[in-house]
This record gives C-alpha cells, structure tokens and sequence, in this order.
C-alpha cells in the first residue's frame, strides 16, 4: 500500500510526561516525526501509549479507554431511560463508539466443554510414559472431540443445507476518546471519573462491562488489519491459538504493534483486501453506511439487526462488525441551530408555497421533535452507523447480499462506501472519533445529527444469550451465538421441563442431556412413564 495520510491525522502536539505511567507512555514528544513510515496503515491509528495505572490510552489527538460489555440478550423502555446517562455528563466534542463483532472464535468455550468430560483412568500414567499430555481414548472424549470438530467447520461454513447457519460469538466494544492532553493531570481526572460513570450506568442498564488494557486494544484492532486472524477458526486442533494472542510492549508504540509487518493491504472499488506472500488466506473486507433510517426504530429491535429471529434465510453468511460512533456536541450550540431550523421550518409551513412542496410539513415535524427534546433536557448529537463485513473474495457477493437483505427487512438502507474503505476502516476502530476525524466524516457526509433517544436506541447492544457459565451442555442460538448451559448452575432449583410437538426432537435433547451429563461424572436415571 503506498497511501499518503491525509493531513488532519498527521501528529501535532507537544512533550508529554505522564505521571505513573510506564515505557513509552512516559516520555512521548508528539512534535517529533512518527516512527512509522506515513505508507505503512499503522501510521494512520491513533494509539500512542498506555497508562497502565490509569488503564487509559495516550492517543494522537486524545485521551481514551475502552470497555468490554456482555451484550443482552433484550431491552425495554427502563434499559433505554437508565442509558440516557451515559451522555449527561460527556463535554463537548467526546467521541463514543459501540462496536458489536459477530466473531467465529469460539474455541476457548469449546474447549473448555471438552475439558470437562471425564479423563482415562490411567491417563497420568501414560502421559509420564510420554512425557507430554496424551489424548483421552474413552467414548465421551471421542464424541466430544467429534462434536467439537464439527463446530468449528460450522464457523466458517453453514452447518444446514436449506439456508445459511454458521457458529460465532458476538463480543461488543464502547470506547470513548476524550479531547485531552497526557500531561493535563485535570483531563486525566475528568477521565477516570467519567468512566467510572460509565461503567455504573452500563452496569444499572444490565450490562456487565470490564475495563480493557493494552492488549486488549490490540488484540481487537489486529482481528480487522490482518487477513489470517479470522479465516483459522474451523481448525480442527483444540490447542490452536486461533488469533495468536499479542501481548503489549511498553516500549514501542500500540500502533505499530498492531498491524503485522508482512500485511498487505489493497483497495479497490468494492472495499479491501488483506494478504501475506506467506499464507494463502487472503481477507476481503467491505464496508457500508447507513443512508436511510425507518421512521420508527426501539432499542429492543436492534436485535433484528444481527439475523432474523424467525426467518433462517436472513442470516449473516460471514462475521460481521457494527459499529456506531456518536460525537457530543456543545449544546448551546446545538440549541441555536435547533431554534433557527424550528423557526424557519414553521415558517416554510405556513408559506403559500407549502401546499406545493411536500416535504415541508415533515421537516416542520422533524424540528419540532428536535425542539421538544432540548427543551426536555435533552440534546443533539452527531452520529453514523458504519457495517463492515470479513470473507473470502470468493464468498464476499454472498455476504453482501445477506448484510443488504438484513437490514433491508428493518427499514434500513445500506450504501457501499466506494472508494472510502479505509476512512471506514478508522472508523470501525475504537477511541478513533476525534474531532478532526469527525470533521473528515461530516465532510463526506457521513454523518447525521439526530438527538440522544436516537443514539441510544439505535446502539448495538443487543446479541444473543449465551447460557450459562459452566459448559456441560453446548447448543447454537438462533443467530448463530454459542450457547453453554448446566442445569446446576441455576442457584435454588434445579427443576426442567421440555414441552414440544411430537416430533420436535424432545426425545433428542433428553438423550443429549443423559449422555452430557453422564460424561462429566455424573450418575443418571431415566424412567419412561406413558400411558
């Protein structure tokens, strides 16, 4: 790639030394030239350093974290009212992202159900004889490496014949870059405590959420830049490592330790492609925004938005990322351009000429909502909605289609980004909505203004239940989340019932229960009353 960085992301700011802070984060001078050479992608990411006490990031043009949140598996009207906090106490120009990844990885939770089944009795032995640990040749272990293996091909192609169902795990991100400065102590406070705030109302609004560190941040970003993290998740191996976990050096910037030196990265109408000389994967990624919304759109819908409930046929054929990025705008400003758009939007309505232009009342309705919710206390925000998609070449038609089916069925209407796949790209990527990034977007026209409501309903919060924590039992959602469950995991009663039409596969699921349950150690009776 020999891309030139256009000038609003090149670097501009002085000296740093932070207090507390480790390796590089400690003796940044922005005012020197960037290490990595301007056609290299990673001289476009923002991350500088890591504040390891704080968890907080050093970037280019702010200051930032990010944290991990289990997505719910539903919403309702409380959820959304407690959510409104989350942007009471955000300054001006605070850039927050929500990023939902529809990721094939599931080993590590297919793992972990295949350690539980019950070992050979004389498998300490044998191991000592080898001297290394050695397979379990007992019947549990070998169906349980069957079904595992059969679950890993189903991450990367479908495990039905009549439509589309492929395994994943949806993990969701919401990271916030604060306009601030490393070595301004007060801004780095403001930080800390904003997202201390953060966290309590995710956690009201019942999100369980976790602060990440540096790895994490990297390990993240690396899924999207590189072309071999996602495409190893079908192998066959319960010790591979499927996204080669990369640990944090404080010593070198977050950015260059992102992108793999040996990444290739191509653009071309339809989006980009990531390959190596070395491997023969090559990623297709493709990336589309948002040009209609449906009139009327709830927090609890969002759910739609990652496969049909009940249709099988609108189903994700690839993973997939969602992403929404909302930039806080200073309120008495946005108070005086909702004011002047309600007065010259009822005055367009009252003019003779209304009658022959149809889109006057309508514009008068918009504003006048607009009016009625700063008057509420609330206020507009600016915001974009960004859909990305990671296949092969050869299956990206396929994906595209499904993604443009998908949301197509809600009301939405998704336009390619030709030829803006990498300004995509940035904007898929958390603690990356800077003011000058959010300039480059409206520039664009990427963005829309819509009030807090809409952004926090049409935040993608919403995934798939993941069961339980302990792995006895494995099944698939109907969106393709993995589920693990045990029944004693349940505190207080450990009660079931299983209701069906004949031939719904009762019978099935009991049989799969006894045989779960028998292979973790436990003893099993079933008595079959009838009539």
């Amino acid at each position: 790639m020999r891309t030139l960085l256009p000038p609003s992301h090149q670097g501009a700011n002085s000296a740093v030394w932070t207090p507390g802070a480790s390796g590089l984060a400690s003796r940044l001078d922005f005012h020197l030239p960037d290490e990595t050479p301007a056609e290299q992608f990673s001289n476009w990411l923002p991350y500088s350093a890591y504040v390891s006490d704080e968890r907080v990031f050093v970037n280019r043009e702010s200051l930032g974290f990010m944290l991990e949140i289990m997505p719910q598996s539903g919403a309702d009207e409380r959820m959304a009212e407690v959510l409104i906090s989350l942007y009471a106490s955000c300054p001006p120009e605070t850039g927050i992202q929500f990023q939902l990844f529809g990721s094939p990885h599931i080993r590590s939770q297919l793992r972990q159900y295949d350690n539980l089944r019950i070992e050979d009795e004389d498998q300490a032995q044998k191991a000592l004889a080898w001297g290394k640990p050695v397979p379990n040749t007992n019947l549990y272990r070998k169906l349980s490496r069957q079904r595992v293996n059969h679950l890993l091909r189903g991450t990367q192609s479908s495990l039905t014949s009549g439509f589309h169902y492929t395994l994943r795990d949806f993990r969701l991100m919401m990271s916030v870059a604060f306009p601030g400065h490393g070595r301004d102590m007060t801004k780095r406070e403001a930080l800390l405590h904003l997202r201390d705030s953060m966290g309590s109302t995710l956690r009201a609004a019942l999100l369980p959420n976790r602060v990440c560190d540096a790895a994490d941040l990297i390990n993240w970003c690396a899924l999207f830049t590189n072309p071999d993290r996602i495409a190893h998740s079908d192998e066959e191996d319960l010790n591979y490592d499927d996204d080669r976990w990369l640990n944090y050096d404080d010593g070198r910037e977050i950015r260059d330790q992102i992108v793999d030196f040996d990444t290739i990265q191509d653009a071309h109408a339809n989006g980009l492609t990531f390959w190596k000389e070395t491997v023969p994967e090559v990623l297709e990624a493709r990336f589309y925004s948002i040009k209609g919304f449906p009139e009327r759109f709830a927090l609890w819908q969002m759910g739609s938005l990652i496969g049909d409930l009940m249709q099988p046929t609108l189903q994700y054929s690839a993973p997939f990322l969602i992403t929404l990025g909302v930039h806080v705008l200073d309120p008495n400003a946005a108070r005086a351009v909702v004011t002047a758009n309600h007065v010259r939007a009822t005055q367009n309505a009252k003019s003779k000429m209304a009658d022959v232009m149809p889109d006057v009342r309508k514009k008068l309705d918009d504003w006048s909502a607009a009016a009625n919710a700063v008057d509420a206390g609330g206020g507009l925000v600016s915001l974009y909605h960004q859909v990305a998609i990671f296949t092969s070449p050869e299956r990206a038609v396929a994906a595209h289609e499904s993604a443009n089916a998908i949301w197509r069925a809600r009301g939405f209407q998704l336009n390619a980004d030709a030829y803006m796949h990498r300004q995509a790209l940035l904007a898929s990527l958390p603690m990356t909505l800077t003011p000058k990034f959010h300039k480059d977007l409206a520039k664009m026209k990427r963005v829309t203004r819509k009030t807090v409501a809409n952004a926090i309903h049409l935040a993608p919060l919403i995934g798939e239940w993941r069961g339980t924590s302990s792995p006895a039992l494995v099944f698939g959602g109907r969106r393709g989340q993995l589920m693990t469950m045990d029944l004693f995991d349940n505190e207080g009663n450990y009660n079931f019932a299983i209701i069906g039409a004949p031939g719904s596969g009762k019978s099935v699921l009991m049989n799969e229960m006894a045989w779960s349950y028998r292979a973790i150690g436990a003893k099993v009776w079933m008595l079959d009353l009838g009539r």
